[in-house]
């Protein structure tokens, strides 16, 4: 997998990250779409009742979808559907 910055692409649009989340989803890149379910699963249900932490988990979905596709379309498809 290519490096990819998420802090320093969140720095320049003036977002500060307080997760783990990217890269969380990165070491789950590495061993497939049942890891990164997974992963999904257990910082869903940790952190649904905080609407920071949810919005980071959804920006980080979103950016997951942007960065596997064309690359990887299971993985991009996976984190649409997430």
């Amino acid at each position: 997998m290519e490096w990819f910055n998420f802090k320093g692409q969140m720095a320049e649009l003036g977002y500060e990250v307080f997760t783990t989340f990217w890269d969380d989803f990165s070491i789950a890149d590495s061993f497939g779409i049942s890891a990164i379910k997974d992963t999904y699963k257990r910082a869903f249900e940790e952190w649904k009742w905080d609407y920071k932490y949810l919005t980071e988990l959804v920006m980080v979905l979103n950016w997951k979808i942007w960065y596997w596709y064309k690359k990887d379309e299971k993985l991009a498809k996976c984190y649409n559907d997430l």
